[in-house]
């Protein structure tokens, strides 16, 4: 009974046009956000900023209310990470560090309003867990991203703020902790640049191997507290 309730509910919200968001559109593509994510260039680039100029989301009256209104920005954010990846790509830098932030406030957005109180123990509290720790990775991501379209910017002390926390959020990511090497020898933080190297050799042995074999060069200039002439040094795009 309460699963049909549910769907008729469902069913009431996508129909309530003007006031239902696209996302909650269950009876209607979402063209932009498709776009957004699938395509490339300008035309995605456009459809993304759409996605993300839409207005707040209505805050349904009751429970699925509160299931429903959280999906929103989490969807959001989804375009926000596509809008970053498509500007880093045309190199706009500054404006792909402006949709990573985006990103990042959409998903504390999701966490912050998505329903949370359970029983401990309860099956609803591991997947409450589960979701927030997926948050936080996603969060780490968007700084992570952000830190490298900084990195083309030449704005080494600014990225290695987001790449600190991103090494928090992803602590098992050897690209996270060798990009960290690479900015914290830039700003030199050599010692901090020599760790951050040793850790991403732990979590990957092979970390040195193409295309990625000169950063070695970079942790042997860290060692000898030496910054790095990186104008001939390519940095991977995070994935």
């Amino acid at each position: 009974m309460r699963r049909m309730a549910l769907v008729a509910y469902l069913f009431f919200l996508a129909g309530c046009a003007g006031t239902n968001p696209p996302e909650l559109d269950f009876l209607k593509r979402d063209a932009d956000a498709e776009l957004c994510r699938r395509g490339t260039g300008a035309s995605a680039i456009a459809a993304c900023e759409t996605v993300l100029a839409r207005g707040e989301p209505v805050r349904w009256v009751g429970g699925t209310g509160t299931y429903l209104t959280p999906l929103v920005f989490e969807a959001r954010s989804a375009s926000a990470f596509a809008l970053a990846g498509h500007l880093d790509a045309a190199g706009r830098y500054a404006d792909a560090v402006t949709a990573c932030r985006k990103a990042e406030a959409l998903l504390q957005r999701f966490e912050e309003m998505r329903p949370k109180e359970w029983p401990a123990g309860s099956k609803g509290a591991t997947e409450s867990a589960a979701i927030s720790a997926s948050v936080s990775r996603r969060i780490a991501t968007a700084k992570f991203m952000a830190a490298t379209s900084l990195i083309r910017l030449q704005r080494w002390d600014d990225s290695v703020g987001d790449l600190r926390e991103a090494t928090r959020g992803l602590p098992t990511n050897a690209l996270v902790w060798g990009t960290l090497g690479v900015a914290t020898n830039q700003t030199g933080a050599f010692d901090e640049s020599a760790v951050a190297f040793e850790r991403a050799l732990a979590v990957d042995p092979k970390y040195f191997a193409e295309p990625r074999a000169r950063q070695r060069e970079v942790w042997d200039a860290s060692k000898a507290q030496r910054r790095f002439d990186v104008k001939t040094l390519v940095l991977p795009m995070p994935k």
